[in-house]
């Protein structure tokens, strides 16, 4: 650093002279900025742009672009990145930022008419696809990128290439397109629906159980009575039993194996609906459940894994 000389106020200009150093002092330079990011992302961009790697160059590219948010100069890498959409034979896409660069540049964007030209000459490489989808609107990915939305027509460079359409609620799908420069093709695409069945509301398993066990409950009842009174009715005289108790007997016992039927299938179907039941708000899983119904004596006995 300079030394810095205090002199008295009574002290001569020649005393000042004289405690003057014999040799200038010299300042040490000042150590080089620090590059910033976006130097660091352009800096790498330019290398990989001159060995060919244009996919990596062209995310640089638009990382910087991204970073320099209040750089009123950023349009001059929208040019960069338009060179390397080129060079991926992306035409519509360099077409798009050559003209986002004479948009957003206007009076200073340097070498506009020959951008302006670039435009026209890509154009010409360019086919026309026409799409239409039984959906209000889908994401249109062409290649793997998304290029737009359809339905509507979609400009691509010629050659073959994979159209695949997205749209909420539906299954995507994918058609192999070929189409020459300034050619057209109309494409028609069918997305089917998915189903948006997510599992039973448990609220729906519980009654289903309660009504099962309940219908169970009856059936032992019954089944119960239906016994009690044979037994009674063999316990008797012969000259006492009547055909009306004998009947009473043969009903009870039809109810019994009734609801015992229907108590089995409810049980087939509570079971079914805890599989599709929705327990933590996400569909269930569904597990291989093996059901057998065992005929029995005045009975239905329900037997299985699950």
């Amino acid at each position: 650093m300079l030394a810095l000389l205090v002199v008295a106020p009574s002290a001569r200009a020649q005393d000042v002279a004289d405690a003057a150093p014999s040799e200038p002092v010299v300042a040490p330079e000042a150590p080089p900025p620090t590059p910033s990011a976006v130097d660091l992302r352009l800096a790498q961009g330019e290398v990989l742009f001159d060995a060919g790697n244009y996919d990596a160059a062209l995310a640089e590219f638009e990382e910087a672009y991204g970073e320099l948010a209040s750089d009123p100069e950023r349009f001059l890498l929208l040019f960069n990145m338009g060179q390397c959409a080129e060079r991926l034979f992306r035409y519509d896409e360099a077409i798009r930022y050559y003209q986002r660069y004479l948009d957003e540049g206007g009076a200073h964007a340097e070498g506009a008419a020959d951008v302006a030209a670039s435009i026209r000459a890509l154009e010409g490489l360019l086919g026309t696809i026409t799409i239409t989808v039984n959906v209000a609107r889908a994401s249109v990915w062409v290649d793997g990128r998304e290029v737009g939305t359809a339905p509507g027509e979609l400009h691509v460079p010629g050659g073959p290439h994979t159209v695949e359409l997205r749209a909420s609620g539906h299954s995507s799908s994918a058609q192999q397109v070929t189409i020459a420069a300034r050619g057209h093709v109309d494409l028609r695409i069918e997305l089917a629906e998915i189903s948006s069945f997510e599992g039973m509301d448990p609220i729906v398993f519980a009654l289903t159980t309660t009504v099962t066990v309940a219908v169970l409950i009856a059936a032992v009842s019954a089944g119960i009575s239906a016994l009690v009174m044979h037994d009674r009715e063999v316990a008797r005289d012969t000259s006492m039993r009547s055909l009306a108790d004998q009947r009473t007997i043969a009903d009870t016992a039809t109810v019994a194996d009734a609801l015992w039927l229907a108590g089995g299938t409810l049980a087939i179907a509570s079971i079914a609906l805890a599989a599709l039941t929705d327990w933590d708000g996400h569909p269930s899983e569904t597990h291989d459940t093996t059901v057998r119904l065992v005929p029995g004596v005045g009975s239905i006995v329900l037997d299985g894994t699950f």
